[in-house]
C-alpha cells in the first residue's frame, strides 16, 4: 500500500461473514490475481472495509453491488487492489540483481543493440509501485552509455495496478527513506534537493521513464505492452496462485526478445511455472533468459507516449 494509507486507522467492522468474503476474494482473484488464503482473510476484511467506510456503506452486500456496477465497478475494483496490494520500495532495492543488471545483462543487451543507426532499448519494470526500481534502472544505464546516451532511443515501462502510486511516480519525489540504499553518487548527480527531506529524480532521468496502470489480469493489455529486451517484475507473483503464475509469466516470454532477461524477485521461481526461459546465475543472483534459437521477432516497438 501506499505510506499514507498504511498509517490510515483500519475502521472496525464485524468479519465478512463466509459468502461474502467467498464473493468478494472471488470477485478480486478473477479480475486480479490476486489470492488471499485463511491466513490472510483477516488483511483482506480489513481492506474492504476500508473501502466500505471510504463509499459510507453499511454491508458488504452493498459493496458487492458497487463492483458490479457497470459505471462504479471498474473505477472501485482499481480502488480496492490499490489497497490490496503492497507497495513496499527503495532505489537500488535488490543490490546483487542491480549489479549483474549493470554489470553483465547491460553490456549484453546493448552490444546487441548497437547495429543501426538508431539504436533502441525497452526495459519494462512491472509491478513498480511508486517509481524507485525504473528510475534506478534508467541511472543504471546512463551511466553505461556516458556521453553516447544521446545517440540511443531508451524507453522504460513501469507499469502497476495502483493508482495512488504511479501518481507518486510521475511526481518523482522522495524522502530520504526511499534512497536509503543509494550510492551518494548517484544521490548527487540524479537528484535535486526539493525540499525538507525531498528529493526529486533530474528530468534527464525521467525523460527515459513512462508510466501505465496495467492489471496483469487484463490479457489484451499485457499482450498489447510490446517487445522489450529486459523484464523487471520482482517480488509481485508472489500473489498469486500457480494458475495466474503460470498466466501471467506467460505475458512476460511474449514481451522478451529472443536472449532478452526476465528479473524476478529474490524468493520467486519459475519452477513448475514456466519452461520457456533458462536459469542464469550471477554472483549472488539469479535471472531468467529467453533462448534465441527458433524464436520468432515482432515489429519494433512504437511509443504512444
Amino acid at each position: 500500500m501506499s505510506e499514507a494509507a498504511a498509517h490510515l486507522p483500519c475502521p472496525q467492522a464485524p468479519p465478512l461473514s463466509d459468502e461474502d468474503f467467498g464473493v468478494l476474494h472471488d470477485f478480486v482473484y478473477d479480475r486480479s490475481g490476486l489470492c488471499f488464503g485463511a491466513g490472510k482473510r483477516f488483511f483482506f476484511e480489513s481492506r474492504v472495509h476500508r473501502r466500505l467506510h471510504a463509499r459510507g456503506l453499511d454491508s458488504a452486500w452493498e459493496y458487492r453491488a458497487v463492483l458490479r456496477s457497470p459505471d462504479q465497478g471498474p473505477a472501485e475494483l482499481l480502488e480496492l487492489l490499490d489497497v490490496l496490494t503492497t507497495h513496499e520500495t527503495s532505489f537500488f532495492r535488490g543490490e546483487a540483481q542491480i549489479a549483474a543488471f549493470r554489470r553483465t545483462v547491460v553490456p549484453e543487451v546493448l552490444g546487441r543493440r548497437r547495429r543501426g543507426d538508431l539504436p533502441c532499448l525497452q526495459i519494462w519494470s512491472a509491478a513498480c509501485s511508486s517509481g524507485e526500481e525504473p528510475y534506478t534502472l534508467a541511472m543504471v544505464l546512463l551511466e553505461a552509455l556516458g556521453s553516447e546516451a544521446r545517440r540511443w532511443k531508451i524507453r522504460i515501462v513501469g507499469s502497476d495496478v495502483a493508482k495512488s502510486v504511479l501518481e507518486r511516480a510521475h511526481q518523482a519525489v522522495y524522502s530520504q527513506y526511499s534512497l536509503r540504499n543509494t550510492p551518494p553518487y548517484f544521490v548527487q548527480k540524479y537528484f535535486d534537493v526539493a525540499g525538507r527531506d525531498a528529493f526529486q529524480v533530474k528530468p534527464a532521468v525521467r525523460s527515459l521513464v513512462e508510466f501505465r496502470l496495467v492489471n496483469f489480469a487484463d490479457d489484451a493489455r499485457m499482450r498489447a505492452m510490446g517487445e522489450f529486451q529486459i523484464v523487471f517484475c520482482r517480488n509481485a507473483l508472489i500473489y498469486f496462485d500457480e494458475a495466474a503464475k503460470a498466466r501471467f509469466v506467460s505475458h512476460f516470454v511474449h514481451a522478451l526478445e529472443p536472449g532478452g532477461y526476465l528479473f524476478l524477485g529474490h524468493s520467486e521461481s519459475l519452477h513448475h511455472v514456466c519452461d520457456d526461459l533458462h536459469l542464469v546465475s550471477f554472483p549472488g543472483a539469479m535471472a531468467y533468459r529467453r533462448p534465441e534459437e527458433g524464436a520468432h521477432r515482432r515489429e519494433p516497438w512504437t511509443s504512444t507516449r
